[in-house]
């Protein structure tokens, strides 16, 4: 399927994002938001199924992949200013948002703020505030004061940097990991230590989603960020979530298991009336 990459410029920030063909007349537009410290590369395994049905989009968020950088004023909202704006921009018509891990808060942001745009909504183990489990692994770089990226120097050292992040990641998927962490804005990384204290619940933001929901939740003895307790609070406050737990997987689900993620959102998707799309 062709595609073709650029920049949009929200205003504020150039955010690069990438567009596939559209399969067919009146297929509905489909935005993909990654999650925290990585890019829409994270997407690749999903690409292929997608763009067979759906007018696909994929976005790097402003401080990663080849997007503008943070601000030191920098805000959780500013991510959900920057996609709300975008996709008022390149839908032509109201569609459907995916997003995995922070990206799943993100397209609950935008969903709860444009109703006119955003059709329905999936997330693949999102982050939704205090009540999330923290990835361990970058709790450890913060305690323990393990190099940051801003004083990485060599190749050997963004490599040895990637996999205390990600220490289960080989092959080709450490290759792609290595290039998002480097694309990464170091700043980012203060940020999130500088924000860590965060103690919001975001209750009137998931109660202000009028638009269908669905929750894929990972399996947190397997990595997954999103304890029973809270995945259930959070669809308690939706006004038509949908909440499955996949027992076998951990928080990388969309890569782990692509082939049934994608299936599953695009079942998902399908069911709805695209009479609303």
């Amino acid at each position: 399927m062709n595609f073709s990459e650029r920049y949009f410029h929200t205003g504020k920030i150039a955010l690069n994002i990438t567009e596939w063909e559209n399969p067919k007349i009146n297929s509905p537009n489909l935005l993909l938001i990654h999650g925290f410290g990585v890019s829409k590369k994270t997407w690749d395994s999903s690409i292929l199924l997608l763009s067979k049905n759906y007018h696909l989009f994929s976005v790097d968020l402003r401080g990663m992949g080849k997007s503008g950088r943070i601000t030191p004023q920098h805000s959780r909202f500013d991510w959900v200013t920057d996609i709300n704006c975008l996709i008022n921009k390149i839908f032509d018509s109201p569609g459907y948002l995916v997003g995995h891990s922070l990206g799943g808060w993100i397209c609950a942001g935008v969903a709860s703020l444009n109703h006119k745009m955003v059709s329905a909504i999936a997330l693949g183990d999102p982050f939704t505030g205090v009540n999330t489990i923290k990835n361990s692994n970058r709790e450890k770089i913060k305690i323990q004061e393990i190099t940051t990226k801003k004083t990485i120097k060599t190749y050997k050292e963004l490599v040895e940097y990637t996999k205390i992040l990600y220490p289960n990641a080989e092959g080709e998927i450490l290759e792609k990991l290595i290039i998002m962490t480097f694309e990464t804005d170091p700043n980012l990384e203060l940020w999130s230590i500088n924000n860590r204290s965060d103690s919001s619940n975001y209750e009137e933001l998931y109660k202000n989603i009028k638009c269908p929901t669905l929750i894929i939740q990972a399996n947190p003895e397997k990595g997954g960020i999103m304890p029973d307790r809270e995945a259930k609070r959070v669809t308690s406050l939706l006004e038509n979530g949908n909440l499955i737990k996949w027992n076998n997987s951990g928080h990388s689900l969309h890569i782990a298991r692509n082939h049934d993620f994608t299936k599953t959102i695009h079942k998902f998707f399908s069911s709805l009336n695209y009479e609303n799309v």
